[in-house]
Formats: C-alpha cells, sequence, structure tokens
C-alpha cells in the first residue's frame, strides 16, 4: 500500500447481530471520532474492522436481510474518509474490484461485479457488499460490510435468499483458509482505497468494467430514479452509475435493482 502510514485495529466476535450496525454504534461513539481526527492530524490512517463468525442479523442492500451462518466470512471496515460524500459513492465498485482479486487469489473461477455491490462467479451471487455513509460535521466514515459465502453449502442459504447464490467450496470442492482470505482482501482493499482517496475512480473504471457482469445483455433496472428501465447493459460511467442503453439513448442512473432478462429460445 501506497500513502499515510496505515493502523488497522480489529474486533472479533463469535456471534454478533450485525458487524456494519457494530460498525456504526462505534463510529458514534465521541472518542472514536476524535481518535480518528488526532491521527489524521498525525498524517496517519487510522481504521477499524469487526470480523464475526456469524451475524444473526446481517443486512443487504435495499433492506434485505442477508444470512450469515457460521463457515463464511463476515466482516466490515469502518473507514474514516478522506474524500467528499460525492465521490464516495463509487466506493461499492472499489470494494467489489478489491474483492474479487483477493478472492481469485484462490482456485475460484473468475468473478464478476454485479453493480453496484454483489460478486457473481457463473452468474450466483458469492458476496455482498453494503457501504453506508456516516456523514458528519467535521469529519465522516464510511462502513464497508463484505459477506463471502465461504466453507459451507449453497443449501445453507435457502430458501430465504432472493437472488441464485453460490460459495467458494460449492465452486472450488475445498474449505478456504479464511484468515488467509481475510488478509487478501484487507490488502487490496486498504490500497485501493488509499489510491481512491487520491485518484478517484479513474484508475479502477477500466477494470471494474472489465468486470461487469451482465454487459451486452438485457437488462431490467427497478426501482431506479427513472422508475423501471430496460435495455442494453453498457456499462459504469465515472460517478459510478449504471448505463443502459434504450434504443440508441444510453441512459446513466445512479440507483437500483439491476436484473438480466433471460430469454427461452
Amino acid at each position: 500500500m501506497t500513502g499515510p502510514p496505515m493502523n488497522l485495529i480489529r474486533f472479533n466476535y463469535d456471534s454478533i447481530d450485525s458487524t456494519n450496525l457494530e460498525a456504526q454504534r462505534f463510529w458514534r461513539r465521541t472518542d472514536i471520532r476524535e481518535q480518528a481526527r488526532q491521527a489524521r492530524g498525525e498524517g496517519k490512517r487510522l481504521a477499524w474492522v469487526f470480523v464475526a463468525k456469524e451475524q444473526v442479523a446481517g443486512r443487504g442492500r435495499l433492506g434485505r436481510s442477508w444470512r450469515s451462518p457460521a463457515g463464511g466470512l463476515w466482516f466490515t471496515i469502518l473507514w474514516p474518509l478522506e474524500t467528499d460524500a460525492v465521490q464516495a459513492q463509487t466506493m461499492p465498485l472499489v470494494a467489489g474490484l478489491a474483492v474479487a482479486e483477493a478472492i481469485e487469489r484462490g482456485k475460484v473461477p473468475a468473478c464478476r461485479i454485479k453493480w453496484p455491490n454483489d460478486l457473481l462467479v457463473k452468474g450466483r451471487k458469492v458476496c455482498g457488499i453494503l457501504c453506508e455513509l456516516e456523514a458528519g460535521p467535521e469529519l465522516s466514515a464510511v462502513i464497508i460490510g463484505i459477506g463471502i459465502n465461504a466453507n459451507f453449502g449453497v443449501d445453507n442459504l435457502l430458501p430465504s435468499v432472493v437472488y441464485p447464490a453460490t460459495s467458494l467450496l460449492d465452486e472450488t470442492g475445498e474449505e478456504t483458509d479464511l484468515e488467509r482470505l481475510l488478509a487478501a482482501v484487507l490488502e487490496e482493499l486498504c490500497g485501493r482505497l488509499l489510491r481512491f482517496e487520491t485518484d478517484g475512480i479513474a484508475p479502477f473504471l477500466p477494470f471494474i468494467n472489465a468486470r461487469l457482469a451482465w454487459t451486452g445483455s438485457t437488462v431490467t433496472l427497478s426501482g431506479s430514479e427513472a422508475g423501471e428501465v430496460i435495455g442494453i447493459l453498457r456499462g459504469v460511467d465515472a460517478q459510478g452509475r449504471v448505463l443502459i442503453d434504450c434504443g440508441g439513448f444510453v441512459t446513466a442512473l445512479l440507483t437500483g435493482d439491476l436484473r438480466k432478462i433471460v430469454t427461452e429460445d
């Protein structure tokens, strides 16, 4: 990693409601925000990571629940922001790129980024990422929750999942060393976040688009600022917006739930 000295403090839990909720509770403590301000004033970087063996109230995007049984890698990084909140909205894509490259250090097939915050292997969800902004008058932070289906079969998630899922065990037939995977993810993620703060998403955008799931396919985006949109997925722009070609007119959208339309021959 480049940039200022990095101090990453870790907390471990056997079971917890949600590592994102724990990070939120932690950041709302005055003494913790003061530590972050002091570190910034000294030209240092301070962040925290919360790791749980299981979550009993894991959360996903759009208010969905996320099953987090033992055997997965469930953690949250609490990252004091050195960038503006508008730029921070592209963080889920940068985080997805980092996690994908960390996962692929093992024997896992290529990971694709499902805009804006999931990772797919062979079209099935293997990882979910939830970024939440904690804004403040003097210092803000982003809470990046990451859940990787690892050492259990996908049957442990059914029937509550709303999207086809897979796990590293199902894909490789082998158990994953969770500590090694966590170290790889943190290395990739922290390095990219430090660069993101100085250079924005631009250096990462070609790699994100190269990994983007369903490019060139017909998709539907529901719940967007333009309502339901159907068209051809063209990519992601520098604001993190998904680009959908609707009959030759490309629409850039920031919110919504993206799905691929499967046609029957």
